[in-house]
C-alpha cells in the first residue's frame, strides 16, 4: 500500500503531477509571441502558454507582462534572465514549469489563488524577490529547489491546504520570518525542504505526513514552543530537527513513528519537558537525541531493538530511572554517557534481550546509584561501557560476556568467571 511506503508515494504523486503539467503545456495555442526584446517584453493576450526555452537566457529583458490569458508557463522558459527586474504578477497563471524563472532578478512576486502546480526550480535563486510569499489552496506541488536561495524572502510564508508535496531544498536558505503551518493535505515534506530558514514562531505539521525528510528543518534555530509531529509520520529522516534549538516546550510525536534517523533532534538543546517516545518506535539512529535539554525519567519502548551511537549522550537533564524494553538487543556505544541525572538503569537484566553494550553507553553516568543487574544474553560490553559511574555498587555476574578494558573503571570491582579480568582484583 502507498500510505506504507513514502517513498514510493513521493514517486508516484511527482510522476502524475508532472505528466498532467507535460500534456497541458505540449498544446500551446495559435498565439505569435515577439523575440527577445531590448527592455519591456509583453506577451501578446490570446496566448495561453509561453512555451519550453521560449526566452531562455534572454538577458536584455528587464520588465514582463503577462496577459490574463495566459495558463501555462512552460519549461525554462524565462530562465537566465538575469536582468528581468520589478514586479513579476503571475495572478491567472495555473502551472509554471520547471526552471521557469530560475535566475531572474525580480523583487517581488504575486501568485494568485489559480495556480496549481510549481515546478521543479521554478524560481531558485531569485535571490531578489523580498517580502512575504502566499501558495493559494489550489496549489498541489511545489517541486524540489522551487524556491530555494531566495534569500530575501523575509516575510511570512503561506502553505495552502491543498499541497500533498513539499519538494527537496523547496525553500531552504530563504529568510522567512513568523509561523510555519503545514496542513493536512501534505504527504511528504522533502529532504532539507526547509533548512536554513530564520523562522521565528511555531512549527505546526499536520496529520498528513507520512515522512520528514532528511534535514527538512535543519538549523531552523528560530522556531519557538511545542514541536507536535502528525499522527501519520512514520519515519523522521537523518537530522530531520538538526540544531532546532529554539524549541522550548515539548515534543510530542505521533504514534506511528518507526525511525528516528541519525542526528534527527540532535542540539534540539531548548526543550524542558520529558521525552515520550512512540510506542511503535523501533530503530533510534545515532546522534538521535546527543545533546538535548529533556528532563525527567526515559522509557525505551517495547519495540525498540536499537539505539544508536551517542543517541542520548550529553543529555544531562534526565532525571530518575533509564527503563529499557524487552526488544533492546544493541546499546551503541557512547548512547547515554554522560547523562548524569539518571539515578537507575532498568530492563538490561534476567529476562532482557540486550546482546551487545558499546564503548562507553554509560560512561560517567554519575548518578547511577547501588547494584547492576546484566542480562544473561550479554555476550559484549565494551571498553569503558561503566566507567566512573561512580555510585554503582558491588554486584557478581555470571555471564559469558567479553568485558571491553576498562569497562567499569571507578566502579565496582568486577569479573566475569573463566573470562579475561580486565578490572577487579578478586571475584565478589
Amino acid at each position: 500500500m502507498l500510505s506504507t511506503s513514502p517513498h514510493l508515494m513521493k514517486v508516484f504523486v511527482s510522476i502524475i503531477l508532472t505528466q498532467h503539467v507535460q500534456l497541458s503545456v505540449q498544446t500551446p495555442p495559435s498565439c505569435v509571441l515577439p523575440p527577445c526584446p531590448q527592455g519591456e517584453l509583453v506577451i501578446p493576450e490570446g496566448c495561453l502558454t509561453v512555451p519550453k526555452d521560449a526566452y531562455k537566457g534572454c538577458v536584455t529583458v528587464t520588465s514582463l507582462i503577462l496577459p490574463v490569458s495566459l495558463q501555462h508557463i512552460g519549461k525554462s522558459a524565462f530562465e537566465g534572465c538575469s536582468n528581468l527586474t520589478g514586479k513579476l504578477n503571475i495572478n491567472h497563471v495555473q502551472t509554471i514549469g520547471d526552471h521557469a524563472f530560475q535566475g531572474c532578478s525580480f523583487v517581488s512576486l504575486d501568485i494568485g489563488e489559480a495556480i496549481t502546480y510549481i515546478g521543479h526550480y521554478a524560481f531558485f535563486a531569485c535571490s531578489k524577490i523580498a517580502g512575504s510569499l502566499s501558495l493559494g489552496n489550489l496549489v498541489t506541488f511545489v517541486g524540489n529547489y522551487s524556491f530555494a536561495e531566495c534569500s530575501s524572502l523575509n516575510g511570512i510564508l503561506r502553505i495552502g491546504n491543498s499541497v500533498t508535496y513539499i519538494g527537496d531544498f523547496a525553500f531552504s536558505q530563504s529568510s522567512f520570518t513568523g509561523d510555519l503551518s503545514i496542513s493536512d493535505s501534505v504527504i511528504y515534506i522533502g529532504n532539507s525542504a526547509f533548512a536554513h530558514v530564520t523562522f521565528t514562531g511555531s512549527l505546526t505539521i499536520g496529520n498528513g505526513a507520512l515522512e520528514i525528510g532528511d534535514s527538512a528543518f535543519e538549523a531552523c534555530t528560530g522556531f519557538t514552543g511545542d514541536l507536535t509531529i502528525g499522527s501519520q509520520v512514520a519515519t523522521i529522516g537523518f537530522a530531520a530537527f538538526y540544531r532546532c534549538s529554539g524549541f522550548t516546550g515539548r515534543l510530542r510525536m505521533g504514534p506511528r513513528v518507526t525511525t528516528i534517523g541519525d542526528h534527527a533532534f540532535e542540539g534540539c538543546s531548548g526543550f524542558r519537558s520529558r521525552l515520550e517516545l512512540p510506542s511503535a518506535l523501533i530503530s533510534i539512529g545515532d546522534y538521535a537525541f546527543f545533546s538535548c535539554s529533556f528532563r525527567g525519567p526515559l522509557t525505551i519502548g517495547p519495540q525498540v531493538t536499537t539505539i544508536g551511537a551517542l543517541a542520548f549522550s550529553d543529555c544531562a537533564h534526565f532525571t530518575g530511572a533509564l527503563v529499557f524494553g524487552t526488544s533492546v538487543v544493541s546499546i551503541g556505544l557512547h548512547a547515554f554517557f554522560g547523562c548524569s541525572g539518571l539515578t537507575a538503569v532498568r530492563g538490561i537484566g534476567i529476562g532482557s534481550a540486550v546482546a551487545t553494550i558499546g564503548a562507553g553507553a554509560f560512561g560517567s553516568c554519575t548518578g547511577l546509584k547501588g547494584a547492576l543487574c546484566l542480562s544473561a544474553s550479554l555476550t559484549v560490553i565494551g571498553d569503558e561501557a561503566f566507567s566512573n559511574c561512580i555510585g554503582l555498587g558491588p554486584n557478581t555476574v555470571s555471564i559469558a560476556t567479553q568485558v571491553g578494558q576498562n569497562a567499569f573503571t571507578n566502579t565496582f570491582r568486577y569479573i566475569a568467571p573463566g573470562y579475561t579480568l580486565y578490572n577487579s582484583t578478586q571475584v565478589l
